[in-house]
């Protein structure tokens, strides 16, 4: 799915980050996070973040990263949605099991 969200999404397994470093450092990085809760940064080790808003995130890896680069900047997004299984069963037209979005509804998959 390609739908924005806001600040207040909250980060779980299975979500994939997008971390730009800027400054000091100039790279991309690609994250996901792991059923722990958590993503690696590179000489900082693992990060937990899962259950955190995005905008938190986003202020807890500037400031770890900052710890270990001078001048850096660091901007966090979403580079894909977690996804959840969902069993659809009863009197139903199409029973089974369905992958969906962390960002959909029960009546959506119904």
């Amino acid at each position: 799915m390609d739908l924005p969200v806001g600040l207040d999404y909250v980060i779980g397994p299975g979500d994939g980050l997008s971390i730009n470093l800027s400054g000091g450092v100039s790279e991309r990085l690609r994250r996901v996070v792991d059923r722990e809760g958590r993503v690696a940064l590179p000489e900082s080790g693992p990060l937990q973040v899962s259950g955190r808003s995005l905008g938190d995130v986003q202020q807890l890896v500037q400031t770890t990263l900052q710890r270990q680069f001078r001048d850096v900047r660091a901007e966090v997004s979403l580079a894909r949605l977690r996804s959840i299984r969902v069993y659809v069963v009863g009197d139903v037209e199409r029973a089974g099991a369905y992958d969906i979005s962390s960002l959909s509804t029960p009546l959506r998959v119904i």
